[in-house]
């Protein structure tokens, strides 16, 4: 998934779907990783299952494949909550950011990484980190200022 996919998805509330009924080997999957979770809803979008819901404070979306295998769950957190490590790697490359616009912790079977949105001039950037604090990727998108 592009990080610009994946920050979408992740902002977008509810996913933009088909609302379904979910397959039993799902429900069963999701209740096993997130037994403490809250407000569930579900869409199916692209043979992909997400479940959107509450664990503490904060929204999650848990994406599920038909086989019930879980994916990959993405996280709206607060700046506090980043690790020292992912934001010193991000303020190494830019020393003058004051702050993030947005902020989606992506938990993957492979490892977590972060997305990060931050405005620099008439610039979007938005850089895609790992739990050590190493840019992964960088997409920046430009607008004039009228926008």
């Amino acid at each position: 998934m592009s990080a610009a996919l994946l920050l979408a998805a992740a902002l977008t509330a509810p996913v933009r779907g088909q609302e379904s009924v979910v397959p039993k080997n799902i429900e069963a999957a999701f209740a096993e990783k997130y037994p403490k979770a809250d407000d569930v809803s579900w869409e199916e979008l692209d043979e992909v299952y997400i479940a959107s819901f509450l664990d503490g404070d904060y929204y999650c979306d848990a994406y599920f494949d038909k086989a019930g295998n879980w994916m990959e769950t993405s996280t709206i957190i607060d700046e506090a909550d980043l690790p020292e490590a992912v934001v010193a790697g991000v303020k190494a490359k830019y020393p003058a950011l004051d702050y993030f616009t947005s902020i989606v912790q992506s938990e993957r079977p492979e490892g977590r990484l972060y997305y990060l949105g931050f405005e620099r001039g008439y610039d979007y950037i938005t850089v895609t980190v790992d739990a050590a604090g190493t840019i992964q990727d960088e997409i920046v998108e430009s607008f004039d200022g009228n926008d």
